[in-house]
C-alpha cells in the first residue's frame, strides 16, 4: 500500500458539551501512555501494510489540544517516522480555544501540522451555557486571538447553527465575527439532537428549542457564507479557493484510511489493492481505554518485522467472532460498500462518479455496473425526476465519464433520496 490516510483519535476533553454524542471522557490530561500507545499503533499498521507515507493526516477527539506541547511532539514524530515517506500532505490537528497556546501552535508548526481546526461553535455566551461548553465567549475570543498572531498555515473554523439560546441574529452575527480571523474553510453545522445526550434531556425537560429554527439559521449561514466567498463543497462544508479539505475528502471518495486510537475506526478497501478480494475490512477500536493501551502500549513494534505484523493481522482477521488486537471488525461485502459509495459521494457537490462506479461495482446484479440504471437516470426514475426539479445534475468531464451530483437545493433531501435510492 503505497499512501494512505491516517485518523489519530484524542478521546479526552476538559468537559463534554451536552450535544456531543462522540466517544469522549472528561479529564484534565492525557497520559503519556497513551501517546505512546498511538505511536505504537501506527507502527504496526504502517508495516502490517507496508506503508509508504500518510498521505494525510488527522488529529481529532475530544479536544486533542488537551496534549503538551511534548506530546504533542513526541506523537507527531513517532508517527512521523513510522513510514519511510513520513507525511506527504495535508495535516489537520483539532484545538479547542481555552486549550490553544502560542507554544502548542509552534510545536505543531515544527512537527508537520499545516491545518488546524479550531471548534468555536457559536459566539453568543448564553448559547454556550446552555450546551455546557467550557469555552466561554471570552476564552474563545482568546483562542481566535492566540491563533490570529502566531499561525500562518491553513485554518477551519467549527459553526453550529440553531443552539438553545441563539437568535438568528447573534447566529449571523458569530459568523460575521470569525470571517475576521481569515478562515480558509468554515464547517457549519445545524444543530442534532441525539438521544442519549444531556442536552435532549434537557429539551425533553422543557429547555426551549426549536429545530425547524436551527434549519432556518443553517440556510441563512449558508447563504452567508457564499455570498462571502465560501462555496458549499460538502453538506457542512464550506471552502474558498477550493480550499477544501483533502482528508475528508479521502473518506467521501471511499478511499483507504488507517484509524488509529481508542474508538477510532478504519476502513481498508480492495480497490487500490491490486486484489482479487471482493470485501473491504473495517474496524473499530475497543472503547475501553486501559484495554487500549495495555496492548498497543506495550508492544514493541520496533522489534516486529514486517512478516511479525502481517502475521499478527491475518490471525486477527481470521476471527469471525473474537480479535487479537483491541478492536471490533467488520467485513464488508460489494452490496455494502455500494450503498457506502452513494451514501458518501452523494454528501459532496462533485457526486459520483460514473466510471469509478464501473470499475467497483460491475459484478453487482442486477444493475450490471450501469449508475445510470442504479440510480434511475431513465424517465420516470429517481435521477431523472431529481433533475427535473432542480435537485440534481450531471455532468461531463474531460475524461468523457459523468459525474452524478445533488444540486444545493437537492442535498437539503440528501437523507430522503438515500432512503429511496436503497430501497
Amino acid at each position: 500500500m503505497n499512501s494512505v490516510s491516517l485518523y489519530v483519535h484524542i478521546p479526552f476533553c476538559l468537559q463534554k458539551c451536552d450535544y456531543c454524542d462522540f466517544f469522549s471522557l472528561p479529564c484534565k490530561g492525557v497520559k503519556d501512555q497513551y501517546v505512546q500507545a498511538l505511536v505504537n499503533e501506527g507502527k504496526f499498521y504502517a508495516k502490517a501494510y507496508g506503508i509508504y507515507s500518510w498521505k494525510t493526516l488527522y488529529a481529532g477527539g475530544g479536544t486533542p489540544s488537551l496534549l503538551t506541547p511534548e506530546q504533542m511532539a513526541f506523537l507527531l514524530e513517532g508517527l512521523s517516522s513510522a513510514c519511510p515517506g513520513k507525511i506527504q500532505g495535508e495535516a489537520t490537528f483539532e484545538l479547542n480555544p481555552e486549550t490553544v497556546s502560542p507554544e502548542k501552535l509552534l510545536t505543531l508548526k515544527e512537527h508537520g501540522i499545516n491545518r488546524i481546526s479550531l471548534g468555536v461553535q457559536s459566539l453568543c455566551n448564553k448559547a454556550l451555557s446552555a450546551i455546557n461548553r467550557h469555552a466561554s465567549l471570552e476564552k474563545t475570543l482568546a483562542g481566535l486571538e492566540i491563533v490570529k498572531n502566531h499561525w500562518q498555515g491553513r485554518l477551519n473554523l467549527d459553526m453550529i447553527a440553531g443552539l438553545p439560546g441563539q437568535s438568528e441574529e447573534e447566529f449571523l452575527s458569530g459568523l460575521e465575527k470569525i470571517l475576521a480571523y481569515n478562515p480558509d474553510h468554515i464547517s457549519l453545522y445545524s444543530l442534532m439532537i441525539e438521544e442519549g445526550t444531556p442536552l435532549y434531556d434537557k429539551i425533553e425537560n422543557g429547555l426551549e428549542w426549536d429545530d425547524d429554527e436551527a434549519d432556518r439559521q443553517w440556510l441563512k449561514g449558508r447563504d452567508f457564507l457564499e455570498n462571502k466567498g465560501y462555496h458549499q463543497y460538502e453538506v457542512s462544508n464550506f471552502a474558498r479557493n477550493n480550499d477544501f479539505s483533502a482528508h475528508n475528502l479521502q473518506y467521501w471518495r471511499q478511499k483507504n484510511y488507517i484509524g488509529i486510537g481508542s474508538g477510532a475506526s478504519g476502513s481498508i478497501y480492495p480497490f487500490d489493492l491490486n486484489e482479487t478480494s471482493e470485501y473491504g475490512i473495517r474496524w473499530t477500536n475497543s472503547l475501553n481505554i486501559e484495554k487500549y493501551i495495555s496492548f498497543f502500549a506495550e508492544l514493541d513494534v520496533d522489534k516486529l518485522s514486517k512478516d511479525d505484523c502481517i502475521s499478527l493481522l491475518e490471525k486477527d482477521l481470521s476471527l469471525e467472532n473474537a480479535s487479537i488486537l483491541p478492536r471490533e471488525k467488520e467485513k464488508l461485502n460489494l452490496s455494502v460498500m455500494e450503498e457506502e459509495f452513494f451514501m458518501m459521494g452523494l454528501r459532496t457537490m462533485e457526486g459520483v462518479n460514473g466510471e469509478v462506479y464501473r470499475k467497483r461495482y460491475a459484478s453487482l446484479e442486477p444493475h450490471y455496473g450501469s449508475i445510470e440504471k442504479r440510480l434511475g437516470c431513465e424517465k420516470n426514475g429517481l435521477f431523472y425526476g431529481l433533475e427535473k426539479e432542480g435537485k440534481a445534475v450531471r455532468r461531463k468531464n474531460p475524461d468523457n465519464s459523468f459525474n452524478y451530483a445533488l444540486t444545493p437545493e437537492g442535498i437539503l433531501f440528501l437523507n430522503s433520496i438515500l432512503l429511496e435510492l436503497m430501497e
